[in-house]
């Protein structure tokens, strides 16, 4: 009886600690994912950055390596029309590139976002099944320490009635062996008195 119960008691600790680790672990990683995202989020986003100021580095290049050329040319309208329509072509240009990059970055981080979906999902369902197990775990222990507190319940009670009928025997046994040792006292005094 001590050992079921000392057994029970371990399975509902260790039940109980399990579905408290359970939910640590999917606090824990919950918070991982959430700091992995902003962490890849800056990191996109810097890199991003940088890579719109090496476009605009490089068209400023451009336009320098265009400015030089271009004083050695005549001053004509055209030429000044052409220069102008040049400079605007670079601006459209550089806007372009700015936003096809803002957009690969978005992209990415919307692709990458979904990919982590699927992962936490599978992880989640993958826990839910765990507390699930152990719930069932737990149930069953719970009607094997009824069934284990009943059996428990009868042993004793046979034991009390074992113990009352051993009692009462002992007790007729003890009323049985005083009146022959009476018998046999009463016997001796009747023989020493038949020999005086």
């Amino acid at each position: 009886n001590k050992e079921l119960r000392s057994k029970l008691t371990r399975l509902h600790k260790s039940f109980t600690s399990s579905k408290q680790q359970g939910k640590n672990e999917l606090a824990t990683l919950r918070r991982e994912v959430l700091d992995r995202r902003t962490e890849y989020d800056s990191l996109k986003l810097a890199s991003g950055k940088r890579m719109r100021e090496l476009i605009n580095l490089r068209d400023e290049a451009k336009a320098c390596e265009l400015e030089a050329t271009r004083t050695t040319q005549d001053d004509t309208p055209l030429a000044s029309q052409i220069r102008l329509l040049e400079n605007r072509l670079d601006t459209a240009m550089i806007k372009y590139n700015e936003a096809q990059s803002i957009k690969s970055t978005y992209e990415h981080i919307v692709k990458r976002l979904k990919e982590e979906r699927v992962g936490f999902d599978n992880q989640l369902a993958a826990m839910e099944r765990t507390v699930q197990a152990k719930q069932r775990d737990y149930e069953e222990l719970l009607l094997l320490s009824g069934d284990a507190s009943h059996a428990r319940d009868v042993a004793q009670q046979n034991l009390h009635a074992v113990r009352c009928d051993y009692e009462e025997k002992r007790a007729g046994r003890e009323g049985d062996l005083r009146e022959r040792h009476q018998f046999v006292k009463i016997r001796k005094q009747m023989i020493e008195r038949q020999k005086k």
